[in-house]
């Protein structure tokens, strides 16, 4: 398994994969989810999270065929996508993060950029499950389980950019070694 891992072909076809879901989710699923919402934004496009009068609105609109297509579309398909950005962008961070510098902030960075897509992984996915519960609630959610998934949300997003920052970084760093040594 972890021969597999280290294959450097596992992030490139993890990716790609990664990459399919992502037009997948942001071409199809989301706008037909905007779309049963009467226009309001999906949780998933909500980047700064959502306060609980938005996210009820938005559990009231979706009532009905939306809730149903949130949860038989939508969700399977970003229940299989963190695990896909996690392996996508996370094993190619940690190819291309390889360092021999023994500075305490390139390792401390390595490191950062290398946990971030499992963080971001994870929270997409605590993010889901919430969105199972406040689906299964409808606008009677309640304020708590809300802000929590909000929490969820603005994490990912943010464990997200911390990713594409690493992979990015970690780019760069691997051509400038390629040009020195």
């Amino acid at each position: 398994m972890l021969a597999l891992l280290g294959n450097k072909w596992t992030g490139f076809i993890c990716f790609v994969i990664m990459m399919g879901l992502f037009a997948v989710i942001n071409l199809i699923t989301l706008p037909t989810l905007q779309a049963y919402a009467g226009g309001l934004e999906p949780f998933d496009l909500r980047y700064t999270g959502y306060k609980p009068d938005d996210a009820r609105d938005l559990l009231a609109a979706l009532a009905g065929e939306g809730v149903t297509y949130y949860r038989s579309v939508q969700l399977p398909l970003d229940f299989i996508f963190p695990v896909f950005f996690a392996l996508g962008v996370g094993l190619p961070t940690w190819r291309v993060n390889q360092s021999d510098s023994q500075s305490r902030i390139m390792q401390t960075l390595r490191s950062i950029f290398i946990a971030a897509p499992i963080f971001t992984a994870c929270a997409d996915l605590w993010e889901n499950w919430q969105i199972i519960q406040m689906l299964a609630d409808g606008p009677n959610a309640s304020t708590e389980l809300i802000r929590s998934a909000s929490r969820a949300t603005t994490l990912k997003f943010g464990f997200g950019a911390i990713s594409w920052l690493g992979l990015l970084f970690g780019v760069i760093q691997s051509r400038a070694r390629r040009r020195v040594g």
